[in-house]
């Protein structure tokens, strides 16, 4: 599930500069406002095994996209929230009409300050840090990360005896550059250093009775993630990503690799402009499996579930049934965005298993 935690972390990573000893990640050319890049990605590979040291060899040469992603970075006074993070001065674009991630960078350190979304802003208690500079072969830097969200009287399960519900989400990553070679994707050649990255994702709800006011728990959940990020000279993101099931694991999830930059397009933000209670989420509260109800007049042309620090999970959507499956999704709070035929309509569902 929390791959794609891990891919938005990797997205801020910086690129590297190739010595004929050893590869070291610096701040030469991390990503600049202005700039997009364009990833593939594929689920063709089901296993992989790590590999380790130095003059390593690796050919992905042969795979083919089942579909495509653009990462596009823009100057934070662009945006629509960009006065709420006056210290950031990098926005990633994400899908929704106006959201973004908001990025401070600077010569020894990349660090998430928070994220904006549909007319909502969450500042993380702590800044989520990308990456500690310089990294080089056989280094490790650890990163620790925790955010709460408290969200009063109008989300799912606060009617009644609770007022409030909140969830605290709490990342430890490690990363480890563990090799450094040569690597062949579906774009080229690369000299390239390995990053491994372990996570750790922490997920706890609780709801605030009305008359006590003390915060009771609801359900927590921990689960573990790999990923494994190549990083070539000039580039700025992962040539190649490979995403692993737990810490061990050699299971594949789901491999992306770097195609080509170019400038991010002109930024044009509009938001849907009709009631969210259009949308009707049936039962919310829920244990992961919802129908979602429209009305005659509006069409889903997709839906997408992010939790409450704006990153995307894992999902499962059935066009005819209405159906959404979250069978990775811990307890918690998450934002569900319904692409109608005439807008995004976002609505809070309750996941407590």
């Amino acid at each position: 599930m929390k791959r794609t935690v891990l891919t938005f972390l990797s997205l801020h990573l910086l690129i590297v500069v190739c010595t004929d000893a050893q590869i070291t990640v610096t701040s030469d050319d991390m990503p600049i406002a202005g700039r997009s890049y364009l990833s593939f990605n594929s689920k063709a590979i089901t296993n992989y095994v790590l590999k380790r040291g130095a003059s390593q060899t690796w050919d992905f040469s042969s795979l083919t996209g089942d579909d495509e992603k653009l990462e596009s970075y823009y100057n934070p006074i662009q945006t629509s929230h960009g006065s709420s993070f006056p210290e950031s001065n990098l926005a990633l674009k994400d899908t929704t009409p106006d959201g973004f991630s908001y990025i401070r960078s600077s010569t020894s350190i990349l660090e998430v300050l928070g994220v904006a979304q549909n007319g909502r802003v969450v500042r993380f208690d702590t800044p989520l840090n990308s990456l500690s500079l310089p990294i080089t072969y056989g280094k490790p830097s650890q990163t620790n990360f925790k955010t709460v969200t408290s969200v009063e009287n109008d989300d799912p399960g606060t009617k009644g005896y609770y007022d409030s519900i909140r969830t605290t989400i709490t990342f430890y990553i490690v990363d480890t550059a563990n090799a450094y070679g040569s690597i062949k994707t579906p774009n080229s050649t690369y000299e390239a250093l390995q990053i491994t990255r372990y996570g750790t994702f922490t997920s706890t709800t609780e709801v605030r009775e009305k008359q006590s006011k003390l915060w009771m728990s609801i359900g927590s959940d921990t689960e573990n993630t790999r990923k494994i990020d190549w990083f070539a000279k000039d580039i700025g993101v992962p040539v190649f990503s490979v995403n692993l099931t737990g810490h061990t694991g050699t299971t594949v999830e789901g491999v992306s690799w770097y195609g080509s930059t170019s400038n991010s397009p002109v930024l044009a933000i509009n938001t849907a402009n009709f009631n969210e209670h259009l949308v009707k989420i049936h039962p919310n509260p829920n244990n992961g499996n919802f129908s979602v109800q429209l009305p005659s007049t509006l069409s889903a042309n997709s839906i997408r579930v992010s939790n409450v620090a704006g990153f995307e999970i894992e999902y499962h959507y059935d066009m005819f049934a209405n159906t959404v499956s979250l069978s990775n999704a811990l307890n918690g709070i998450y934002l569900l965005e319904v692409n109608t035929n005439q807008g995004i309509i976002t609505k809070r569902i309750l996941v407590n298993k």
